[in-house]
């Protein structure tokens, strides 16, 4: 199985560690909800032996992740400005991250989910890394496309995509533009006129899905190609590939 990311950017207020932690527990009870791939998950951190496994009822969610969130380089805002520690109530100009896997071994079909959020910028992104064996429902489209939109309901985003990386070749975009997925949402309603006629698409929550195809695209193929370049002149032309445009609405 070719490796295949789901990756939401959304906005995002800037947050205390405590309202972190609520927001990201929140997404995996709703992962968990969705398919019990995502329930019995270990926390990362940001050491190489900060590595916990978390209890798959979450009782112990905010003990771990707390712990793993914290950089002891930086000096936190908190409500008394001369308390630079980090507490549950500090605030972070560069927000807070944490992934979660379900084990540690890709050849054992790992999955991973990453969420990042509160930063000043007001952004946020969720990435997950899909299965690349053992797990073959994330190549399929019914599948796929019902997680896609539970991450889209979930968190009202501004540009989404699944995407592996020929694809990203294929899409060769500025840093600061967008990409074009197997899968790619965009937070703007009425652009379905815009978009080619030959690809499928479709008005979804507050936004707009559209696809490169229902299968797995071939990336070996060059209508597959085509089509993303057709797609990125379309959206370059009302100024739809720019993140920060979206964001900044």
């Amino acid at each position: 199985m070719e490796a295949y990311e789901l990756i939401i950017h959304f906005k995002s207020p800037t947050m205390t560690a405590r309202e972190y932690l609520d927001f990201s527990k929140n997404i995996l009870i709703r992962l968990a909800e969705f398919d019990s791939i995502f329930r019995d998950l270990f926390g990362w951190g940001t050491k190489a032996n900060a590595r916990r496994q978390i209890d798959p009822s979450l009782n112990d969610f905010y003990e771990i992740v707390f712990k793993q969130i914290e950089d002891k380089t930086i000096a936190y805002e908190n409500p008394d400005p001369d308390n630079k520690n980090f507490t549950l109530d500090s605030k972070c100009f560069i927000g807070y991250g944490n992934s979660y896997s379900n084990t540690t071994r890709k050849k054992d079909g790992q999955i991973t989910v990453s969420i990042e959020a509160g930063k000043d910028t007001q952004t946020g992104i969720l990435i997950i890394e899909f299965p690349e064996c053992n797990f073959i429902r994330f190549n399929e489209y019914a599948y796929v496309r019902s997680l896609f939109q539970k991450c889209i309901q979930m968190l009202n985003p501004v540009y989404g995509y699944i995407i592996s990386d020929a694809i990203i070749e294929l899409n060769n975009a500025d840093r600061n533009e967008s990409e074009i997925g197997w899968f790619t949402y965009l937070g703007e309603k009425n652009i379905l006129n815009i978009l080619p006629d030959y690809i499928y698409k479709e008005e979804l929550e507050n936004g707009t899905l559209f696809l490169l195809s229902k299968d797995i695209p071939d990336v070996s193929n060059r209508e597959t190609e085509y089509k993303i370049k057709e797609i990125r002149k379309s959206l370059m032309k009302k100024n739809l590939l720019n993140i920060k445009n979206h964001i900044n609405k």
